[in-house]
């Protein structure tokens, strides 16, 4: 994708996640949630040659969440995880960042995200 449309796409993709949190999140702030996102490794995810499998996703969900967990724990996994998905749906499904191959990244964050137990965050239990 050349010039700057990346760019827009990934400020828009922030501004999305930190607007997602405006009722009722402990964090508000872009000085607090902008850095977070800038540091979560979403190129994982949406670079590639290759479709992203489940497992491999829900792995870097689950450490990218937690990862926003320790360094914000105000967040807790509830908001990190809104914050990661609505980031990601964002980037992949509105603004076509996520490489071809990796195309389905948009659906995998389509729905809402329940942690049923601690250390485990399903995506889409009918997908399970």
């Amino acid at each position: 994708m050349p010039g700057c449309r990346p760019k827009i796409i990934r400020d828009y993709a922030r501004w999305t996640a930190l607007s997602a949190l405006r009722s009722g999140a402990p964090i508000k702030s872009r000085a607090d949630i902008y850095p977070l996102l800038d540091d979560a490794a979403f190129g994982v995810v949406l670079d590639g040659k290759e479709p992203i499998g489940r497992e491999e996703f829900d792995r870097w969900h689950e450490a990218a969440t937690l990862a926003l967990v320790e360094r914000r724990p105000k967040l807790g996994v509830g908001w990190a995880t809104k914050l990661l998905n609505v980031y990601l749906k964002t980037a992949a499904y509105v603004g076509d960042l996520a490489a071809a191959p990796r195309s389905d990244v948009a659906s995998a964050t389509t729905a809402v995200v329940i942690a049923s137990e601690p250390g485990r965050l399903p995506l889409d239990s009918a997908k399970r």
